[in-house]
This record gives structure tokens, C-alpha cells and sequence, in this order.
């Protein structure tokens, strides 16, 4: 046996040594509980396996101990544990498919540690983009693109937790400004420096497919990102700019944003019967009207699918296609004329036809003269409300008997924000507030208001569901004005009092009334349907 005070020279002669020792073994266990999961994997008798290259290892560190010369032990301790893994590799080789086999070339071994480096790399991000159905890989950390990843993701990964729709990163000099818009509204992030803003636009547009070195030009691009504990998500990319500013907006999910049926609108039961006499027909005018991103869209659409594409000649005409309709002819505007592109497209005939947006003063007159040869017409306007829709349309066609004979009926969206159900709380509203707001005091018992936290163990904190925000999603509040004979005969003789009289006799609900339901089924707050309908763009009527 050796001598103990020659084990002590060859282990304790230096530091180095003994941790050099302990280095080997870590980076054995490592490599022993690969092999083990591979054992496992193609159903090779893991127990022997295992056995053996335990075996190995003792037999390998037993004589790099005995062998007095330490920088002499060690190779042969590699060799003996370099030839337990051939012997692995060959047995493996035996059992797995051709494409699946090792070589043991130096190519090979190097392709390894660069799948383990990628494997750290993913271990350690937290979400994963995909292209066209293939991942991409995620940057290693002494790649330039790293930083531009782990950037991105403080900006997405947050956006995603509180259930964004849309973020917008924008460069303008020496300045980058970030928002996340939740729920209609928009919240600054932390900005970052100006290189690091450039740097994820760069990134993010390679991940879409669009050229990253042309900034200036309008793009728009696709991919999916998969992200750890939260669910995937389809972003559309549009980026544009000049000498001086660049904008990247990502939209998130659009098809979950756009694609509703009719009674997820937010609809009330009053107002959906008296529609759904309009959709099944197929002539006249729909007018859309509402502010910017207020739901226009959602209603174009939600309303467009109500007609059977396979029974009817069904077009649209957008400025970007943002939901693909199936059965459906749907076409982006670019930079051609408007009331030209329409006269064209009526030409053939089509049955029902959405128009996105008014961009010429010609397009009204195109869209009235289609819409009275028996063809129904949905078009997006912007306006507060259905009266000021109404006066709009009026004033583009020069004709009030045209635009009263032109019209089926005004659809007027908003959105308010939904109360967080997790930590909206209860109140006892005030009697004279509710009869200022024309809501019956003697029936209403409570309330509910935003709050944004809840109480732990007699301690308050951050809602989890709504990140603090007291709201979490959105609702839709209409105003559907249906358009009778009555109604049109009143509007050619510009008698708007009593078209108002009568469109309200047939029950039709304002904005204000519609939100105040919402209100008091708990559905959102006072303070949201003001937020709404009294800033902007509010309704006035």
C-alpha cells in the first residue's frame, strides 16, 4: 500500500491539485448523467450502463491516486474514462438509428458543446421565437445578439403578464420611448438607451423575416413567440421611419382581438334583436363609427361574418388585412384610389362588401350608388357617436335624401375596461350621485370601483390577476341606430329633432345608458364609463 505521507505529496502539495481533482469528477458526473438519460432514451439497460461507468470512474480516480506522479495519473485517468464513453458511444451506436449516431470526430464534439452552450442559452431565456413553423435559435451570450434578446424580453415577457395587446418601441433622436397598451390604454415601460432600442427593432424584424437594414421603408412582418409559463403568442411587426425616427408597433394576437360573434360584442339583448332584422338582409349602408382603436375593427368584422361566404360574393377593401376571413375576397388598398378601386370592384357584382376607411371624397358617392342597386355596404367612419356618424355622412354626400335612402343603420363602438373580478370591491353609492346619472337609488343596494390589490393575512398587495391595473379586459358599450322609412324621411327633410324623437321612441339606447348597465352588473366602474365617454372623442349626445 502507499505509503500515507506519499498520498499526502501527491494531493496536498498544492491548492491546485486537489481542485483540479474535484473539477474532473464534476465534469464526470455531468457527463455520466447525459449517457444515463440517452441510456434511457433508446431503452439501452441503464442499470449496467451505469454500473460500468461507475466502475470506470473508481478505476480512473484509484489510479490517478496511486500513481505518485500527479501530472502522470491524470492522463491516464482521462483515458480510462475517455475509453468507458467510446465503449458507450459504440454500444449506443448499435441501438439508435443511422441519422442519430456519433462519430466521435473532433467536428462532432465541437457541434456538442455548441448544443450544450444552446441548451444553456434556452435554459436560461425565457421565451423562444418562431418563424414559419421552425425555432429559432436563441443568441449565446458571447453573440452581439444576446443583449438585443434578453432586452426584448424585459420589454415582451411583462406585456404578455398583464395581457397587453399591442407594444410600441419608438427611436426618435437621442431618445427611446416604450408603451404597453393594456386594455385601450397605454403605459410607458422603462426606456432603454437609444442603441439598445435599435438593437431589438434590428432583432425583432430578423425573428419576423423583414430586412433589419432597411429602417426607413414600411414593413410588416410575422412570428410566434413561445415563452416560459405563459402561453404562445402570434405577433404581426410593423416598422417605419426616416432620417431621424423609427417606430416598431407589436400587436399581439390579433385573431383573438378581431374574431367575435356577435353576442361577445358586449350587445345588449335590446339592441341585438332589432340588428340582427338589418344583417339578414343584404342591402343599404352599415356605417362603423367610432375614435381610434375603439373597436371599429372588431365590429367590421364580427358583422361582415354574419353573411355566408359560400352562399354570397363576399369582398373587402382594407388599408392592411389584419384578420383572414375564410370564403372571403379581401384586399389592401395601397396606394391606389379609393373610389376608383370600389367603382371597379362593384363592377363584378359582389353582394356584401367592407370598406375599412373613407380615404377620398369620392368613395361615399361610389359606396351610396352600389349600396341602392340592392348590395349591402359596411364601412368604418370616424365619429363619437351614431348622431355625429349620421351628420358625417350626410355632409360627404351633399344629399340628405341620398344618405337617408343610402342607410340600413350606424353602429357606434367603445370599450370600457372590465373590472378585475379578482379585487374589484363592493360600495354604497351615493342616492343624489345615482340620480344624477338617472340610475334608480332605491333598487341599487352596491357598487363595485377598481382597486388593484388584495389583503394577505391582514397585509395589502398587488392583485396578481390584473398586475395592480383593478382591470382585466375589455367590454364592449354600443349604440345601434336602425334606420326606418320613418327614420329617412325625417333626415330628408333635415328634421334631426324629431328623427332623434323617433329613433328613441323605437327604443334605441345612448352610449351613457348602455355603460351605466355595465355598471351596475358589476361589470365595470363609474369612474371607467367617464374615462370613456367624457374624454376624447366622447359621446356628446
Amino acid at each position: 500500500m502507499m505509503p500515507y505521507t506519499s498520498i499526502n505529496a501527491v494531493i496536498l502539495v498544492s491548492l491546485f491539485k486537489p481542485v483540479l481533482m474535484i473539477a474532473v469528477l464534476l465534469l464526470w458526473g455531468r457527463w455520466a448523467t447525459y449517457l444515463d438519460k440517452e441510456a434511457e432514451y433508446y431503452y439501452m439497460p441503464r442499470t449496467a450502463l451505469n454500473l460500468a461507468q461507475a466502475g470506470a470512474a473508481l478505476a480512473a480516480f484509484t489510479a490517478w491516486l496511486l500513481i505518485p506522479i500527479f501530472w502522470l495519473g491524470l492522463p491516464v485517468a482521462l483515458g480510462i474514462l475517455i475509453a468507458a464513453g467510446v465503449v458507450f458511444a459504440v454500444l449506443r451506436n448499435a441501438k439508435v438509428p443511422a441519422e442519430a449516431r456519433w462519430d466521435m470526430s473532433l467536428g462532432f464534439l465541437r457541434e456538442m458543446l455548441q448544443a450544450r452552450r444552446q441548451a444553456v442559452a434556452a435554459k436560461d431565456a425565457r421565451m423562444r421565437f418562431v418563424s414559419k413553423g421552425v425555432y429559432s435559435e436563441i443568441p449565446l451570450a458571447d453573440q452581439p445578439e444576446y443583449a438585443a434578446h434578453m432586452a426584448m424580453e424585459t420589454v415582451l415577457v411583462p406585456a404578455f403578464e398583464r395581457g397587453a395587446q399591442r407594444v410600441v418601441v419608438q427611436l426618435a433622436g437621442q431618445q427611446a420611448v416604450i408603451q404597453h397598451e393594456v386594455d385601450a390604454v397605454n403605459y410607458k415601460h422603462d426606456p432603454p438607451a437609444p442603441q439598445e432600442a435599435l438593437a431589438m427593432i434590428k432583432y425583432l424584424q430578423a425573428n419576423a423575416g423583414m430586412d433589419n437594414q432597411d429602417l426607413r421603408r414600411k414593413q410588416i412582418g410575422q412570428c410566434r413567440i413561445e415563452a416560459k409559463d405563459i402561453a404562445g403568442h402570434d405577433l404581426l411587426i410593423t416598422t417605419s421611419g426616416s432620417t431621424r425616427n423609427v417606430q416598431m408597433t407589436i400587436d399581439f394576437d390579433l385573431e383573438k382581438q378581431l374574431k367575435f360573434d356577435l353576442d361577445q360584442l358586449g350587445l345588449l339583448p335590446a339592441q341585438i334583436e332589432p340588428l340582427q332584422g338589418v344583417l339578414h338582409s343584404e342591402e343599404r349602408v352599415v356605417l362603423v363609427a367610432c375614435p381610434p382603436r375603439s373597436g371599429r375593427t372588431t365590429a367590421l368584422y364580427t358583422l361582415l361574418r354574419q353573411h355566408d361566404p359560400y352562399m354570397l360574393d363576399i369582398h373587402t377593401i382594407e388599408k392592411r388585412v389584419e384578420l383572414q376571413l375564410n370564403g372571403v375576397s379581401q384586399h389592401e388598398l395601397e396606394d391606389r384610389p379609393m373610389g376608383k378601386t370600389l367603382h371597379s370592384l362593384f363592377l363584378r357584382d359582389p353582394k356584401v362588401v367592407m370598406v375599412s376607411h373613407i380615404a377620398d371624397k369620392e368613395t361615399p358617392g361610389v359606396i351610396a350608388k352600389a349600396a341602392a342597386d340592392q348590395r349591402r355596404v359596411y364601412v368604418g367612419i370616424p365619429g363619437a357617436d351614431t348622431m355625429t356618424a349620421l351628420r358625417a355622412w350626410a355632409k360627404s354626400l351633399g344629399d340628405l335624401k341620398q344618405a337617408g335612402d343610402s342607410l340600413a343603420a350606424i353602429i357606434s363602438p367603445r370599450l370600457v375596461r372590465k373590472l378585475c373580478p379578482a379585487c374589484k370591491q363592493a360600495y354604497q353609492p351615493d342616492a343624489a350621485a345615482l340620480k344624477k346619472l338617472n340610475l334608480p337609488a332605491d333598487r341599487i343596494r352596491e357598487l363595485y370601483k377598481a382597486s388593484g390589490s388584495i389583503t394577505v393575512e391582514d397585509k395589502s398587495q398587488p392583485c396578481e390577476m390584473c398586475h395592480g391595473l383593478g382591470y382585466r379586459g375589455l367590454a364592449g358599450v354600443y349604440e345601434v341606430m336602425i334606420f326606418d322609412d320613418a327614420a329617412r324621411e325625417f333626415l330628408a327633410q333635415d328634421a334631426l329633432v324629431p328623427l332623434r324623437n323617433h329613433l328613441r321612441k323605437n327604443k334605441m339606447l345612448l352610449h351613457q345608458e348602455v355603460a351605466l348597465a355595465k355598471v351596475v352588473e358589476g361589470l365595470t366602474s363609474i369612474s371607467e364609463v367617464m374615462r370613456v365617454l367624457s374624454g376624447p372623442g366622447g359621446a356628446k349626445s
